[in-house]
């Protein structure tokens, strides 16, 4: 998710609408998975593994790479955020 996501963030005026759109849709789907599995304390997120923190930067950068192009992304980043640990941030 970190190479597409900085891939459209950089390349952000130079892809075709259908481009972004088209990464969007795969990327947002495998966001909202990890934050529902976040949501829902599953196993897949909460048996130790060394594998959570890489999921939560994933949806982290996704978030961001859209940061201003969607008025719900801040919502979505800070959610990430907090859901990767970092729980300074109010929602």
């Amino acid at each position: 998710m970190k190479f597409w996501s900085l891939f459209v963030d950089v390349f952000w005026h130079d892809l075709a609408a259908a481009d972004k759109k088209a990464i969007d849709t795969k990327l947002g789907a495998l966001a909202d998975c990890y934050l529902q599995q976040y949501a829902a304390k599953d196993w897949s997120i909460f048996n130790g593994n060394n594998w959570t923190p890489v999921l939560g930067k994933g949806a982290t950068y996704w978030a961001l790479a859209y940061y201003h192009e969607d008025p719900g992304r801040p919502w979505y980043w800070k959610k990430c955020w907090k859901a990767y640990g970092y729980t300074a941030i109010s929602t």
